[in-house]
Parts: structure tokens; C-alpha cells; sequence
């Protein structure tokens, strides 16, 4: 895919007070472009200010993804009538919307130009391991903004991973040590507003249990996120992974090989009431229940693991002495089952910060 835009889209956006600058980056049915927005000296701090332009992010989401268009910026806008009355700042503040007509129909989201991203940062580390002093405040600000989005907006994110999490300024490997680190999320284009969704969600090694096996979920898919995200952070690798993705065919296998790597992980088993919430074929796949007929719901993944260690056995490994705190603290939010995790609310105020 071509770094540069369409002359017709440059000519556009240009016609609307906006000069793009360069591409910041694409995904399966978006492009961010980095710009400036000339703002009229009504707005300056001083009418012979230097700084006549704001830098701008513009996502232009493609015409094949209007009702996802759509059902962003209605989000976006709930939010930002919501943070008029309940600042929140770890949030990327979303600025306007717009579309134009025509064959070189645009949609275009505009929100305020960001840093570097967390998926960049933790290159910075040897083996993508970050110290542990330099992840709580990344993960304070990434659960103030789910608590926001939880209990104020009635929002699911439903997919943060390390690219929805921006700093707020440009960051390199050697200026991150000189001042505070602050994040803001960004992306809703797969967010989900009023309680709960069904369907699939989240990236495959991010997904939580309840979406693999068909039920209904909620925001406690955001907290299963979070805690993946902070095991991966001080270990630079993945809490649940598939042992050999060659030999499978299909996704759902790959979610049967990681259901079995949960059960390991965390060191617990599936609840019977739990997965009869899930659709009966996608638990049958996953899972065999031997006594079933006998009225014994003991269901055992079929995807056996021998070589993975539980997350409070690897954590040992990498914080030697000062593990048992972010053990404890991950374990609470990949509870297999949803309802016994914990609210952002209730893990900003664990002792672990």
C-alpha cells in the first residue's frame, strides 16, 4: 500500500483547512494520516502567534465501513459531551467528523495528533521487557480510562492492544527517562455502547473466554485485555498462546490450543454454569466432559499443555523477589470466569500501584 495519498483525497482535505503531512499508519478498513489545521487568529494565543497550526490525526475509514464509520463517531461524540462533565485526560480527544460526496467519497474521523505508540516503546527494551516501575503508570492511565468509559459511558472498548495506546509526545530511547509517562487510548471503531455484545472480538491472543466460547460479553472483556497487556509488558511474551500454529487450519482451533493454555496459566478450570452460557457447538469443540451423563460438569479442554508455566511461576522468572504483587494483580483480571473480575476502578486502588 502506497505511503502517500490520493492526490484527490490530499485536495479534499485541503479544501476543508488541512495539510497532511505524512502517514502514521493503516489497519483492515482505515489509514491515520498525520496533519495540521490552520486555525484562524480568533483562536491563537496571540493573533502574530507562531503557533497558527494544531496537528491533527485523520482517520479515513473506507467506504466499505460506513456503518462502523457511523457507529464510531456517534461513540466519540457521547463521549465528548460525557468528559464536559467528568474530565477524564487519558483518552484521545476526539475534535470532528466529516464526510464528503462524490466518487472520491471521504469519512473522516479528527482527533488530536498523539506520540509514540506502546507497540514502538517496548522495542526500546531488551527482549521487549519493561521495568516494572515504568508499566504502572502506562496500565494507571490505561484503567482510568476504562473506568471513565465503564461507569460514565457505558463502553467497551473491546480491543486494546499495544497500538491503541499512545503517549502523549513523541518518545526515542533516550528521552523516555527525563519525564513523567502519560498515555491517552485511542480507536473505537470496534467499541460497543449499552452493556452487552455478542459476536467475536478482540485479537485472537487477547481474547477473552467468553467471547471464544459464543456468550454474551461486557466490559469485563476490557479488564481480560489489560491483564494480558501487563504480563506481556514484563515479560515481553504473550500470557496465552497457541504451542504450534502451523498444524492449524482454522482459528477455532487455535482457540481450542489457547483455551488450554488459560487452564494452565491460571491455574484454575472452567466453570460448568459458566460454559453452558456459550453456544453448546464451540464448547463441544473445545472441551469434553466425561461424566456429563452422570451429572458431573467437570469439562476438561481438549488441548493438553505440558510446556507452559502457570503466571505466577513465569513472573517469578523475570521479577525476582517482587513478583507477587503483579501475580496476584493479573491473576484477578484473567479470572476465567467474567463476573469474578475485578472493576478498573477497584485495581486502581490495589496496593500493586
Amino acid at each position: 500500500m502506497s505511503k502517500t495519498m490520493d492526490p484527490n483525497h490530499t485536495a479534499l482535505l485541503r479544501a476543508r483547512g488541512y495539510t497532511v503531512h505524512r502517514e502514521l499508519g493503516s489497519g483492515r478498513t482505515a489509514r491515520v494520516w498525520l496533519a495540521a489545521k490552520i486555525l484562524p487568529k480568533s483562536t491563537r494565543v496571540r493573533p502574530d502567534s507562531h503557533y497558527s497550526e494544531q496537528l491533527v490525526a485523520i482517520k479515513i475509514v473506507s467506504r466499505a465501513a460506513k456503518r462502523n464509520f457511523k457507529n464510531e463517531v456517534s461513540l466519540l461524540q457521547e463521549i465528548l459531551v460525557v468528559r464536559q462533565l467528568h474530565p477524564v485526560d487519558t483518552i484521545a480527544l476526539y475534535i470532528e467528523s466529516f464526510c464528503s460526496s462524490g466518487p472520491d467519497e471521504l469519512q473522516c474521523i479528527v482527533t488530536e495528533a498523539l506520540g509514540t505508540s506502546l507497540e514502538t516503546f517496548r522495542c526500546y527494551f531488551a527482549d521487549y521487557c519493561l521495568p516494572l516501575l515504568t508499566v504502572k503508570p502506562i496500565i494507571r492511565d490505561i484503567l482510568t480510562a476504562l473506568d471513565f468509559l465503564h461507569t460514565k459511558c457505558n463502553v467497551t472498548h473491546t480491543d486494546i492492544n499495544f497500538n491503541n495506546v499512545l503517549f502523549t509526545r513523541m518518545i526515542d530511547r533516550k528521552n523516555f527517562r527525563t519525564s513523567p509517562l502519560t498515555v491517552k487510548l485511542i480507536d473505537f471503531g470496534q467499541a460497543v455502547s449499552k452493556g452487552v455484545g455478542k459476536g467475536s472480538i478482540q485479537p485472537l491472543f487477547y481474547r477473552a473466554p467468553e467471547v471464544m466460547i459464543g456468550a454474551d460479553w461486557d466490559w469485563h472483556v476490557d479488564i481480560w485485555n489489560v491483564g494480558c497487556l501487563v504480563f506481556e509488558l514484563l515479560t515481553g511474551c504473550s500470557l496465552f498462546r497457541c504451542q504450534d500454529t502451523a498444524h492449524f487450519e482454522d482459528g477455532i482451533d487455535q482457540e481450542r490450543d489457547i483455551i488450554g493454555c488459560m487452564v494452565v496459566r491460571t491455574g484454575t478450570g472452567f466453570q460448568g454454569r459458566f460454559l453452558m452460557s456459550g453456544q453448546d457447538k464451540l464448547v463441544v469443540h473445545f472441551f469434553t466432559c466425561p461424566g456429563l451423563e452422570s451429572g458431573d460438569y467437570n469439562f476438561v479442554p481438549r488441548a493438553t499443555w505440558t510446556e507452559v508455566n502457570t503466571i505466577d511461576g513465569e513472573l517469578a522468572s523475570y521479577l525476582q523477589g517482587d513478583h507477587e504483587p503483579s501475580s496476584t494483580l493479573i491473576q484477578a483480571m484473567v479470572r476465567l470466569n467474567p463476573n469474578e473480575r475485578p472493576t478498573a476502578r477497584e485495581l486502581l486502588a490495589s496496593q500493586w500501584f
